[in-house]
């Protein structure tokens, strides 16, 4: 066969699967050319047809898949052809923001302004940052397209900010850590009698990342999967060890509302989850706590993982979670099967 013709029967059997698929959606094209100029109006139509057209594609990747996205393509293209207010990038943009698992998760618990315009701004931010702004109320319901524009203009500047000198921490194993605030006291601490130069001679630099909210967040897991989540108060030190010994009851801590250092998180959500989740069970870890910090930008740094972790009875007495007794039914789980 030549390869010319065989490559033209390739494309006329991709447009005859298009142009199938596309019958399934003859009603809203004809509905969305019918809408009168109504912005409101307008909004929910194409973003009704950007979730129609995300299903599609996962039925084309179900029943086509080897030529699935050559006949997503064509349909996207023959669709931006048929109705007189869109074109291919609009398109484009639409099936974006309906692919977006966090946007739209979030659209159906209306959190989120309605303008497909703004959802398509905020498909640039990550989940974890869309959680945290969205958490914070940065991003509401009533976020106008210019709102969005400056946050994520702020977003972008902080990331692209000339480099300041970050407070060097120096850790210390069996002794108190060491800080400095600028370049002069770090050269005099390397010239100085405290400095222990290690055995293979390389000494390791971490950047000191500034938590906003003063907190961090240690996620509890048994048999891999998500238990509870715990806040710690990190506004007066950085001791997050959640066992009791490193906890006193009667010292007031202002982040946590219950003035304990160690807070169990109600109804917590949050799209690392999954993550974790996936990357214990990959590494085998049964029971594990995960810790992570938001710096002011909404990043997210997982920074630990305790695979013998601890747990806080006074946090655990309070929500009413006990992490031992979870462990200890999920061994007995496991003792039934062999």
């Amino acid at each position: 066969m030549n390869p010319v013709e065989s490559k033209k029967d390739v494309q006329e059997d991709i447009q005859v699967l298009a142009e199938k698929y596309l019958e399934q959606s003859q009603e809203m094209i004809v509905a969305i050319n019918d809408v009168n100029t109504s912005q409101d109006l307008q909004d929910d139509s194409f973003l009704a047809l950007g979730d129609h057209l995300a299903i599609l594609f996962e039925k084309i990747e179900t029943d086509d898949p080897k030529v699935a996205k050559k006949v997503f393509i064509a349909i996207k293209k023959r669709t931006a052809q048929k109705i007189q207010a869109a074109d291919i990038n609009t398109i484009n943009k639409v099936v974006k923001v309906a692919r977006h698992r966090l946007i739209t998760q979030y659209r159906k618990e209306q959190r989120l302004p309605n303008r497909w315009g703004s959802l398509y701004l905020l498909t640039s931010l990550s989940e974890e940052q869309l959680h945290h702004h969205v958490t914070n109320n940065d991003i509401s319901p009533t976020s106008t397209r210019k709102q969005l524009q400056d946050l994520l203009a702020q977003i972008k500047g902080d990331r692209a900010s000339p480099s300041k000198w970050k407070r060097l921490v120096i850790k210390r194993q069996g002794d108190k850590d060491i800080t400095l605030d600028d370049k002069a006291e770090l050269e005099k601490y390397v010239r100085g009698s405290q400095f222990e130069e290690s055995v293979d001679g390389i000494t390791i630099l971490q950047e000191y990342i500034e938590a906003d909210p003063k907190v961090v967040t240690r996620v509890e897991f048994i048999d891999s999967k998500f238990f509870y989540a715990v806040q710690v108060d990190a506004s007066d030190s950085f001791e997050l060890c959640p066992a009791d010994a490193c906890n006193i009851e009667e010292q007031f801590c202002p982040t946590n509302p219950d003035g304990n250092k160690f807070m169990i998180v109600k109804n917590y959500q949050n799209p690392l989850v999954a993550n974790y989740e996936k990357f214990l069970k990959a590494n085998h870890i049964e029971v594990a706590g995960i810790e992570y910090m938001l710096d002011k930008q909404g990043n997210a740094y997982t920074y630990d993982v305790n695979t013998n972790t601890n747990y806080n009875s006074v946090a655990e007495k309070k929500a009413g979670q006990f992490g031992m007794l979870r462990i200890a039914e999920f061994l007995k789980a496991e003792l039934k099967k062999l």
